[in-house]
């Protein structure tokens, strides 16, 4: 037996394709970060030209900050079915307010550096570096949570791993398999990657989209009754969709792997027709007992 980035691999078990999802894949949340990152420079340049006239009361730059921080993690979080953007953008949002209370608590003086004469800290000063640094840990941590994904596929079964924090593991026998669906993006067809859901007999890998419709009314009668009536519909939809670690997440060639995978659920298919067959070939060839043979009676012992 023998591990694999911590995935152990059984005895006479063949890996065949050791993935993990390109850079691209990610981009969504990298755009996320440079939006970040783009608002915490574009703000220190308002402060060092603008100066004072630009600065306003601590309290509404502190609010600015909370806006330009969950207005886009809301957004993201909404259009990518995810909870991790706006619980980032809590977190950093609640680091700044810490360090808009410390300096108003405190006076500090950064002295002068790279030709920018000494300044003392003030919320319009602190807020937007608080607001780059988150940005740059958001990168380092989009790294760190892609590079955690580790797929492998063997002539068994599909091994899909998460390890980010805590660690998260999905085996997916190929007998198991009842469809395999390929997804690339506009990006994805340009630049060769895509994902691919392996849709267990149990409905593993599919989600809902549902879409509904309300309207309401209300009529007030003769004698100041309000009579109010609401009528409610709803649709669901079931899509292909499933955790970055449930699937093959952003993999390099989908169309490729799609085809190995597919020949080993051909195989795997194959096999109780093949055992089946084998089992009739051996009591066609079995010898049978010939109908005149008879069976040795057991002799009697002899008295002396």
């Amino acid at each position: 037996m023998t591990t694999i980035a911590g995935i152990v691999i059984g005895q006479d078990e063949n890996v065949l394709r050791k993935l993990r999802p390109v850079i691209f894949a990610f981009g969504k949340y990298y755009e996320l970060a440079g939006l970040y990152l783009l608002s915490a420079v574009l703000w220190m340049a308002a402060n060092v030209y603008g100066g004072a006239t630009f600065a306003g009361p601590w309290d509404y730059e502190l609010a600015a900050y909370w806006v330009i921080l969950v207005l886009p993690a809301l957004a993201a979080g909404v259009l990518w079915i995810s909870k991790q953007p706006l619980v980032y953008a809590i977190l950093a949002g609640i680091a700044g307010s810490i360090a808009t209370a410390w300096t108003l608590s405190t006076t500090v003086t950064i002295p002068f550096l790279l030709g920018f004469s000494a300044t003392t800290m003030t919320p319009a000063t602190v807020l937007p570096f608080t607001l780059g640094t988150a940005a740059v840990i958001a990168f380092i941590f989009i790294q760190a949570y892609r590079r955690g994904h580790r797929y492998l596929i063997t002539d068994r079964r599909i091994i899909l791993a998460k390890t980010f924090w805590g660690r998260t593991a999905r085996e997916l026998h190929y007998d198991k398999i009842a469809d395999l669906i390929v997804t690339t993006s506009f990006w994805g067809r340009r630049l060769h990657y895509g994902t691919i859901v392996p849709v267990s007999e149990s409905g593993l890998g599919l989600g809902g989209d549902m879409s509904g419709a309300a309207a309401g009314a209300s009529i007030k009668t003769i004698k100041n009754i309000t009579l109010a009536g609401a009528v409610l519909g709803g649709r669901e939809i079931q899509m292909p969709r499933a955790a970055t670690y449930y699937e093959l997440y952003g993999i390099h060639n989908p169309e490729r792997i799609h085809a190995v995978i597919s020949d080993q659920i051909h195989s795997y298919s194959q096999a109780p027709i093949l055992k089946r067959i084998e089992g009739l070939l051996k009591d066609q060839t079995a010898p049978k007992p010939s109908p005149d043979t008879k069976a040795p009676r057991p002799q009697k012992e002899q008295l002396a």
